[in-house]
């Protein structure tokens, strides 16, 4: 059941739980506070899955130009196979 409550001009809305608890989400610091935490853990998760994988691709690279015949480097020129 949603209820709108005047406070000192601004309204706030409340929310009834079934329990019979209302929760005041507009100044309730715990919930900003969860969100501010969970939003920091998938930043850095996302992150550091970006860099993993960045790694993985630039050594895969590596691996692959180092397996090259001296052919290869003879058609493609230098600057073409650092730019990848």
């Amino acid at each position: 059941m949603l209820k709108k409550v005047g406070v000192e001009r601004v309204k706030v809305l409340i929310v009834s739980s079934s329990f019979g608890l209302d929760y005041n989400y507009i100044h309730d610091p715990t919930i900003s506070f969860v969100q501010a935490a969970s939003t920091l853990v998938y930043i850095t998760a996302l992150s550091i899955a970006g860099e993993r994988l960045s790694v993985r691709l630039r050594l895969s690279l590596f691996n692959s130009l180092l397996q090259q015949d001296m052919a290869f480097f003879d058609e493609h020129k230098t600057g073409e196979l650092v730019s990848r």
